[in-house]
């Protein structure tokens, strides 16, 4: 970010008191100040009036609430920070209390800026908006109607004629000057140190917060603060924090809906969340960081509640294991993540696990008309939730067929995709898919549905047989003699119902569509 600097050379005539005010005040110095700091003092927790470099007058942080807050005395730090004059001048306004440069009481500070430093008082009003002159740097306090029960905010950001600001007592960082509304701080007083400009084409750091780190989920939220309604990209490094040997590094977009963010951040599709990797569950401390990509320069800043960290027991979800069939299978067609998605377990407790049918070697997608998304395992059509494409990673795949309503409704229907994939391995490193059980849903269709759900026409013995849903696509393959008994054909048919229109070909593929089709009829 360029410097942004104000030259302050002012000639102030008051009544007994001659004053001359030659300073360099920066900008960018005030708000990385108030960037550092605006969650923990810069002072050591001994005594409150301990100046260390600077004291703490309030909140319960050092356990100093009994004192007041200490929303003056932070704005102070910030703007002394960056530059400006000691707040000790005069005849007690400015009492530079108690480490003699400071001013700790809100109400003195603004008059010790207006009288003595030369800022501007640019107005108080019922929620007044901010005037034009105002810039980062600047002072904004909060009121009831009669200009009392002051409390003191620095500037940190205007975007679009919006500020943001950052205070103590509460903490609160690049929040939106609106945030105080109730009937003691609804009176809003804007104070401007006057002199220089701001570049327009001066470039904001992303801001932003790592909220929750716990062993179901990462949470927080990310913001551009050059466009506020910009998606801006975020990386987790997992183990380090960038550039460190071993750290691992998964990307997200900061487009989540948030009600909360609505009012901290004046727009609500600010959030990130990535359920926690599975690999983390190892009885292992792991540190957490996260970084906002600027979007101007894809420089990575770090959030704030940077680092955190997290120690999970393996715990496997409870349901049958199903054999991933290959590596291809696995790491083409599913794009499972071993980071995201294994855990690696023993084998005693990877023998303890029911097993079922192999996992689906592809995902065999089926879209509706109204746009609900499934999937279609082993013959029965499983729903797949709008919060869970994500996690499956299955945003970039295609349908390769829509069905109508009707089709959906005749295919006999399987438990829900789980909201996430967890394999599991042990030590003959084969992975398998926890999922729940079909075969409790299969043993649920009644023998007569199962009986009305295929019946065949004619065949003839061959090769291989091909069974494909009404739009071509491969259901499953059997040999051809396997299917020359009663017996054989009842076990299709327990594979419930695959659509109306469904077709058994004779050949090796189905894109030899010169073989002869026999009809399975409903």
């Amino acid at each position: 970010m360029r410097r942004q600097t104000l030259y302050i050379n002012l000639l102030l005539f008051i009544p007994g008191f001659f004053f001359m005010s030659s300073a360099e005040y920066n900008i960018d110095d005030v708000v990385s100040y108030a960037q550092k700091y605006w969650e923990t003092p810069n002072h050591e927790c001994g005594d409150y009036i301990d100046c260390t470099p600077w004291s703490y007058w309030g909140t319960s942080y050092c356990g100093y609430a009994s004192h007041g807050g200490d929303c003056a005395n932070f704005v102070s730090q910030c703007i002394l920070e960056g530059g400006h004059k000691d707040l000790n001048q005069g005849d007690g306004i400015c009492r530079g209390y108690p480490c003699g440069r400071e001013e700790i009481g809100a109400d003195k500070l603004q008059k010790c800026l207006k009288t003595y430093h030369g800022w501007t008082d640019l107005g108080i009003g019922y929620m007044l908006p901010p005037p034009p002159e105002i810039r980062p740097g600047d002072v904004l306090m909060y009121s009831n109607e009669y200009g009392t029960g002051t409390h003191a905010t620095v500037v940190v950001r205007v975007t679009d004629g919006v500020a943001y600001i950052a205070a103590h007592s509460s903490s609160q960082y690049d929040r939106i000057y609106t945030y105080l509304t109730d009937s003691e701080h609804c009176y809003y007083r804007w104070l401007h140190n006057p002199g220089g400009s701001v570049n327009d084409t001066d470039n904001a750091p992303p801001v932003g917060r790592l909220e929750t780190v716990d062993c179901q989920i990462l949470r927080g939220w990310a913001q551009d603060r050059n466009d506020d309604q910009r998606s801006i990209e975020v990386q987790l490094y997992i183990g380090g924090q960038k550039g460190s040997s071993g750290a691992v590094m998964v990307q997200l977009t900061a487009n989540e809906s948030r009600q909360y963010l609505c009012d901290l951040r004046g727009y609500c599709s600010l959030g990130f969340s990535l359920p926690t990797p599975y690999s983390l569950m190892d009885n292992t401390e792991h540190v957490i960081y996260a970084y906002g990509l600027d979007t101007r320069d894809s420089s990575a800043v770090l959030l704030n509640g940077c680092p955190a960290t997290i120690t999970c027991v393996p715990e496997i979800p409870d349901g049958v294991k199903r054999t991933i069939v290959s590596v291809q299978s696995r790491k083409e067609l599913w794009h499972f993540d071993d980071f995201q998605d294994r855990i690696p377990v023993n084998d005693s407790m990877l023998n303890s696990i029911k097993e079922g049918p192999d996992w689906e070697e592809r995902p065999q997608l089926v879209k509706t008309d109204g746009d609900s998304l499934w999937i279609l395992d082993k013959g029965f059509l499983r729903h797949v939730s709008d919060s869970s494409i994500k996690n499956w990673r299955f945003g970039s795949l295609i349908p390769e067929t829509t069905w109508t309503a009707e089709e959906i409704a005749s295919v006999v229907k399987g438990p829900s995709f789980r909201a996430r994939p967890c394999i599991v391995t042990g030590s003959d490193s084969v992975y398998y898919m926890i999922d729940d059980s079909l075969s409790q849903v299969s043993s649920s269709v009644s023998d007569r549905a199962r009986r009305k759900s295929i019946t065949f026409t004619s065949a003839k013995p061959a090769e291989e047989f091909i069974i494909c849903d009404i739009k071509g696509r491969i259901i499953t393959r059997f040999s051809g003699n396997s299917m020359s008994t009663g017996s054989d054909l009842n076990r299709i048919r327990t594979r419930g119902k695959v659509g109306p229109g469904v077709y058994l070909v004779v050949g090796k593929t189905r894109e030899k569509r010169d073989v002869k089709k026999w009809v399975l009829e409903k």
